[in-house]
Parts: structure tokens; sequence; C-alpha cells
């Protein structure tokens, strides 16, 4: 087995390794227009269903900072009328990384645990943004990771 050479020390003292990592810009394919909580609910979904789809593996998803973008005079009538239309955006990166800690979480039959974790950070990892990696270092990994032997 090959170990992987970035990890991060989880808060309960165990090492969480990334082993893969994908990244993709938000919002790819917006021709016009302005990003809104509408479509960042849409990004946060896709990130989430490819993670599930890639890594086999349970999702976890860092919750990501919404910003409010400014309304411009045109748009404050339709934004008073449809409030989800308001203008607004998450960071540019979309981050969903693979990470396995070579202990069980909870079954300890096996030898591993693996879990997906989705973020969103304004510029391409590594490095991977402090608040993200604080998130992880305190997430229930026990409840959330998936345990498994190769």
């Amino acid at each position: 087995m090959i170990e992987a050479k970035y990890h991060i020390r989880h808060n309960s003292g165990r090492k969480l390794y990334l082993h893969s990592l994908w990244q993709s810009y938000t919002h790819v394919g917006l021709m016009a227009g302005h990003t809104t909580f509408v479509s960042n609910r849409h990004e946060i979904a896709k990130a989430i269903k490819f993670g599930k789809a890639k890594f086999k593996l349970p999702v976890y998803l860092i919750k990501p900072r919404e910003f409010s973008v400014p309304v411009s005079d045109i748009d404050k009538e339709m934004v008073s009328q449809h409030p989800e239309l308001s203008p607004a955006r998450i960071p540019e990166i979309a981050c969903i990384g693979e990470f396995e800690s070579y202990d069980a979480a909870r079954d300890h039959n096996h030898c591993f645990s693996a879990l997906t974790i989705v973020w969103f950070q304004e510029s391409f990892a590594l490095p991977i943004e402090d608040f993200v990696l604080r998130d992880i270092q305190s997430l229930n990994w026990i409840n959330l990771a998936h345990d498994y032997s190769p």
C-alpha cells in the first residue's frame, strides 16, 4: 500500500490522509446573469452528487460561506418579488476530497475508514483554507466515516 503524503491531524489524534482531490470552478457554464441563492444550492447539490458517484463513500459537506452581491436598481423589483433570486455567491472552487484513516472508525474488524468531504474555497487547493481545515479536524469521524478492509 502506498501511504498518502498529505494528511490532516484530526482533533482526536487520528491522521486523515487525502488520497484523491477533485476540483472545479463553480457555476461553470453560466452564460448570462448572476449567481443566486438558488444556483448556489444547485452547485452544492451537484458537488455532493459527484462525490457520492466518484468515491462511493458517505459524503460530508462543509457548508460554504455565502456572500450577498449588491443588487442593481434594475433587479431590485425582481428580487423583492423573488428573494430566492437575490444575487449571491459561494467560493469559486468546489473541492471534493477522499480522506482515509488507517484505523477503523467503529468496526475494529476492519483496517481502515474513509469519508468523502465536499467544501468550497476561493482558490484551488492545496493548501486547504484554514476554516475548512478546522472543520475537518473537528468533524465526527467516528459517526460519519465508512469502515472497510482491502
